[in-house]
């Protein structure tokens, strides 16, 4: 697997994490559980607000591929991050599917407060396929942490 750092401790990429067998099979799992259009989380609670964001998300939780998938990302995670080490993923999985002109504006992720106390501080993000165009996902470098993970099959 290649890997880029593009901003020390804060984001890296990692090509090909998945294969296309696995990437196939995220995403025939998200159009089984089905899309629907996604909220954006707001200090007041989940609110639609289609001026901000008008993509579609499927969900799920599954701790199982979450404990598979920390093994496999652990060494490109940075840790300690914050002044806390990266113990685990959250279980919960959330699939974002964007058609022409759809758009999640500029935003911060929030923090997940997990069951066992723990909460999150980085995003994880799996690019399962490719082919497209626009779209980009754009990073500030000053706010919390990220790993990306490149993994492609296509559509």
């Amino acid at each position: 697997m290649n890997t880029q750092t593009l901003i020390p401790d804060r984001i890296i990429a990692v090509e090909n994490f998945l294969s296309t067998k696995e990437c196939q099979s995220l995403i025939e799992r998200a159009n089984e559980i089905g899309f629907e259009t996604a909220s954006v989380g707001t200090k007041h609670g989940a609110q639609m607000r289609t001026d901000i964001r008008n993509n579609e998300r499927a969900i799920f939780d599954d701790e199982e591929f979450a404990a598979q998938i920390w093994e496999r990302i652990r060494p490109f995670v940075p840790s300690p991050l914050f002044g806390k080490e990266a113990v685990e993923l959250g279980s919960r999985w959330r699939f974002y599917r964007y058609e022409a002109g759809q758009v999640f504006k500029r935003h911060q992720d929030g923090s997940v407060k997990l069951d066992n106390g723990l909460k999150s501080q980085m995003t994880l993000l799996l690019y399962l396929n490719e082919g497209c165009e626009g779209g980009q996902t754009r990073f500030r470098a000053e706010k919390g942490g990220c790993v990306i993970v490149s993994s492609y099959v296509l559509a």
